[in-house]
């Protein structure tokens, strides 16, 4: 936990610095919408103008941790994800790549997670954000958090940004789910 709280402030008082929208999502987001569960990595979703941020971006974080690909512009713009190492914990920085996400990104609130102040997703986005993931731990988060915050999200942007993914990676199953687990809680 004292890792994981000391990589966060590095990594948002850097992006703080560089003036760069970012979000965190993910499994360090659980913890504030009341579902937290053990996580040992740190998400967090930028957005980056490739063409004229990259050399800021890439020379930023040599000071402040390690680039853990071996040709990381080149892994990046491929996978939309950078994997690197602050302080020993591992941060994905993702790149907004979808409208959806540049939106999701600068809707994110200020917030506290582990004592650090930063921009944090809705939960209607980290549910968004979660509804991609095949991996059940994601599924058993989003129905933690639709319990615990139903009463509170906007149902109809959840909805209609689901159904667009759904459409967008051609799997039904997405919204599908999203609409059953609604119902049940």
């Amino acid at each position: 936990m004292i890792k994981l709280k000391s990589a966060l402030k590095i990594i948002v008082d850097f992006l703080e610095n560089k003036t760069l929208p970012y979000m965190i999502f993910g499994g360090v987001a659980n913890s504030l919408y009341g579902y937290s569960r053990q996580t040992f990595d740190i998400d967090v979703k930028i957005i980056l103008d490739m063409d004229k941020e990259w050399l800021n971006l890439y020379s930023g974080i040599k000071q402040i941790g390690k680039i853990l690909p071996d040709s990381p512009k080149d892994f990046f713009l491929d996978t939309k994800v950078l994997p690197i190492e602050v302080d020993k914990v591992r941060v994905d920085l993702v790149l907004a790549n979808l409208p959806y996400e540049t939106i999701a990104v600068k809707n994110s609130i200020l917030s506290t997670l582990y004592g650090v102040k930063c921009r944090v997703c809705k939960p209607e986005d980290l549910i968004i954000q979660k509804s991609i993931s095949e991996r059940q731990k994601d599924w058993i988060d989003i129905a933690e958090i639709i319990k615990i915050q139903k009463n509170n999200m906007d149902w109809d942007y959840i909805f209609k940004n689901c159904e667009q993914i759904s459409e967008f990676l051609s799997d039904t199953t997405i919204i599908e789910k999203i609409r059953k687990l609604s119902d049940e809680e």
